[in-house]
């Protein structure tokens, strides 16, 4: 079973909610509008926001958990919530790259009595309660039965510091940090936000999320 979402290497994380840019302000209008285009990277970013498709989120969690649902009954989110804020990430002109983020995000999600056939509550609970891992930014994750359906919550909370290289390929950016790995994320550089994308595994033009970043140099 997947967490509520996974580190993005010296740039950002991948929300699995909507959330505020920083300091209460809304999430500007482009979120979730703008396809990977590429552009210039070069610069320092910090957040100005967050999206993700409802349909995306509820599907997901019904491939986890919705297994054995009869028809016409599905796994429900409730609430997600998410704040994220970075002291900085910047992306230099020689290929450098460095930036720390904090992260935190919470989700509940409803299973319907009806989907749990050859498990409980309580089984859920115990795969819950098995994520939980502060060093890889799960502090919390339980289940409780309320009769009619279970009810299971995620909570996340991780802040991340890197550095290392970055390259960029029509639109694709992949940053290599010191430690070792890579990452790829689509982006689009539009005016003075940078969108980092995760597409829909199922259809390639789908947007299943968006981070939103503001040019500050």
């Amino acid at each position: 079973m997947r967490a509520v979402g996974r580190a993005l290497p010296g740039v950002v994380l991948l929300l699995a909610g909507c959330g505020e840019g920083g300091a209460g302000r809304a999430v500007p209008a482009s979120c979730g509008a703008i396809a990977p285009c590429g552009g210039d990277v070069v610069g320092t970013w910090t957040p100005d926001g967050s999206c993700v498709s409802q349909a995306s989120l509820q599907a997901r969690y019904m491939t986890e958990l919705g297994g054995e649902c009869p028809a016409g009954t599905s796994v429900s989110i409730v609430q997600a919530t998410s704040d994220w804020a970075s002291i900085a990430s910047t992306f230099n002109a020689d290929g450098s790259y460095s930036g720390t983020t904090t992260f935190s995000a919470s989700v509940e999600i409803s299973v319907p009595a009806a989907c749990l056939v050859t498990r409980a509550c309580a089984d859920l609970d115990a795969d819950f309660r098995a994520m939980v891992d502060p060093r890889a930014g799960i502090t919390a994750a339980a289940c409780r039965d309320g009769g009619s359906s279970c009810a299971c919550s995620i909570t996340q909370q991780q802040t991340t510091t890197q550095a290392g290289t970055y390259t960029t390929a029509e639109t694709v950016l992949t940053t290599v940090p010191a430690g070792g790995g890579s990452n790829d994320t689509s982006f689009c550089v539009r005016g003075s936000e940078l969108h980092l994308v995760s597409l829909d595994g199922a259809a390639a033009t789908l947007i299943a999320s968006d981070i939103v970043l503001a040019r500050r140099d």
